[in-house]
């Protein structure tokens, strides 16, 4: 019998210039406090043939959250009214999730013969979820550096601030949902050194609700506020082979996703979506020791991703400036941060220097292919192919008990980009910011570590 219990508490308070212009135009904010309480309880046991497990699981998460932006140029651009006039600077959208979760699952291993093996396993799983989320027109002292500032004054509901003429409601909604996850697999070990496998995998993801940043009457309504759960069912076929220096692993699958939970970008708001996506590809890994002190490792993946069946949707957003336009395309896209391609390496050769220990030299790299940071697939969201290499030299003292290592990361001095969000001014955000956000990857960097064990 195990038993596992756990208590996490996270409270965060973020604020950025994301302009980072010398302009006063947008500035954006989270805040977040949360709670999370789960038990796990397994009672496990086996017998010549068959290893089983059988469990219970129990989570609650309570989140008392919030987004929003304080911006001078943006609702001057949206209602051609200085700040001054309008009395607000800004929005705020607190929002609370209550989740209460619970799952029966068990799973068994039964060896068939010295050659075969079966795998089996259920979860049964049970979620609700309770959603309450209001949104304000705000206003913001100039001199606010934080979204839990106490002193943010709400004026208006977002109706109100959009011409409405009636306060408008927050958006409350609930969940019930439950969910089978599965997973049944054959291994199948014609000699030593060879493992063979075929699996199925029913994978689950629960459903949820969005929280938008800069919200209008048409969003905050089922069809964008909430979203359903995701299942997939993953085939896979593989191998794996003991070649004595070396290990081969290979691999080929396929992902039918139903109810795929995709990343949107809707107006200036990032929206999780129901669609339908796919995903097939190879992955073989090769790891050894070419000869004494050399070892290596080599890795290729291969990834032919489509999301389908997008909701293509167009959006008037009606404000006092008048109409913006907003799209999610419809039709296949590429998903997020999904390459083609994904190819890495190592290699380490150690050798003895006589009288002072060992030397080890190391070089390792990574490429991956052409992707996308949004589901849009536009130009501005796009990360060409790029590598980055490393590489480093250790000294391990004779005793092994210490050691100085030398390094460079990303010695071909790649600039690349790790996330991109799409401000452009293009149809999917009605042309408010004209700027794209980019976060590069670190650039050239050198460095030294001394390690101690003891």
């Amino acid at each position: 019998m195990t038993s596992i219990t756990d208590y996490q508490s996270v409270e965060r308070d973020y604020m950025e210039d994301s302009d980072a212009s010398p302009a006063d135009y947008f500035n954006f904010f989270l805040t977040t406090d949360a709670e999370q309480f789960s038990q796990e309880l397994r009672l496990a046991g086996d017998t010549d043939r068959l290893n089983w497990v059988l469990g219970f699981y129990y989570l609650d998460i309570n989140i008392n959250d919030s987004n929003g932006g304080k911006t001078k140029g943006l609702f001057e651009a949206l209602t051609g009214a200085p700040v001054s006039v309008l009395g607000v600077n800004g929005v705020r959208n607190p929002y609370t999730l209550d989740t209460k979760s619970w799952s029966l699952f068990g799973q068994f291993e039964y060896e068939v013969s010295d050659q075969f093996a079966l795998i089996g396993g259920l979860r049964y799983i049970s979620e609700k979820k309770d959603y309450v989320y209001h949104t304000f027109a705000s206003l913001f002292p100039d001199d606010i550096s934080s979204g839990l500032d106490p002193r943010i004054a709400d004026i208006l509901t977002t109706q109100e601030f959009f011409g409405g003429s009636a306060p408008f409601d927050p958006f409350v909604g609930a969940r019930k949902d439950t969910n089978l996850a599965a997973r049944a697999q054959l291994n199948w070990k014609p000699s030593d050194g060879v493992l063979a496998y075929a699996s199925w995998n029913r994978g689950v993801k629960s459903g949820g609700f969005n929280a938008p940043l800069l919200p209008t009457p048409i969003f905050l309504t089922d069809e964008f506020m909430s979203y359903d759960p995701e299942k997939l069912d993953a085939y896979e076929v593989g191998v794996k082979l003991d070649l004595g220096r070396a290990r081969l692993n290979a691999a080929t699958y396929y992902y039918d996703y139903k109810n795929c939970q995709a990343f949107s970008i809707l107006g200036l708001d990032t929206f999780t979506l129901n669609a339908d996506c796919e995903n097939k590809g190879f992955e073989v890994e090769l790891e050894g020791s070419a000869a004494k002190g050399l070892d290596y490792h080599f890795g290729i993946g291969y990834a032919d991703a489509q999301v389908t069946d997008i909701p293509g949707v167009t959006i008037d957003a009606v404000t006092p400036a008048g109409t913006l336009p907003a799209i999610i395309p419809g039709g296949e896209q590429r998903p997020v941060q999904t390459p083609k391609w994904n190819l890495n390496g190592l290699v380490r050769y150690e050798f003895p220097v006589s009288g002072v220990g060992n030397i080890a030299l190391q070089m390792d790299g990574n490429y991956r292919s052409e992707h996308f940071f949004a589901l849009t697939n536009f130009n501005a969201s796009r990360e060409d192919g790029y590598f980055v290499g490393n590489a480093s030299v250790t000294w391990i003292a004779p005793s092994e008990k210490w050691s100085v290592r030398g390094f460079v990361q990303n010695f071909t001095g790649s600039e690349y980009l790790v996330q991109t969000f799409d401000l452009s001014g293009s149809v999917s955000n009605g042309g408010l910011f004209g700027l794209v956000e980019q976060y590069y990857g670190r650039p050239r960097m050198y460095g030294a570590n001394l390690n101690v064990s003891f």
